[in-house]
């Protein structure tokens, strides 16, 4: 279950969403960076590092996106 957070709801570790930012989709928490835009750079051959480099992003916070997604697939 989501808990509140300041802005938003808590979705998972590093993960939250507020009404405010992307329509409510899951953004990396202090950012305006959607978990998807993580997902479809990964896929389309970008490195953590590079994606790190791009959005001024910690390994953690990918890590955080992935571990999201990964949750999400039954």
């Amino acid at each position: 279950m989501s808990q509140q957070s300041q802005g938003g709801r808590i979705l998972s570790s590093g993960i939250v969403s507020d009404p405010q930012i992307n329509g409510g989709k899951a953004i990396l928490e202090g950012t305006r960076v959607p978990v998807k835009i993580i997902l479809v750079d990964l896929s389309q051959g970008m490195s953590v590092q590079e994606i790190c480099e791009e959005y001024d992003l910690a390994e953690d916070q990918v890590k955080n996106a992935l571990n999201y997604a990964a949750a999400l697939v039954p």
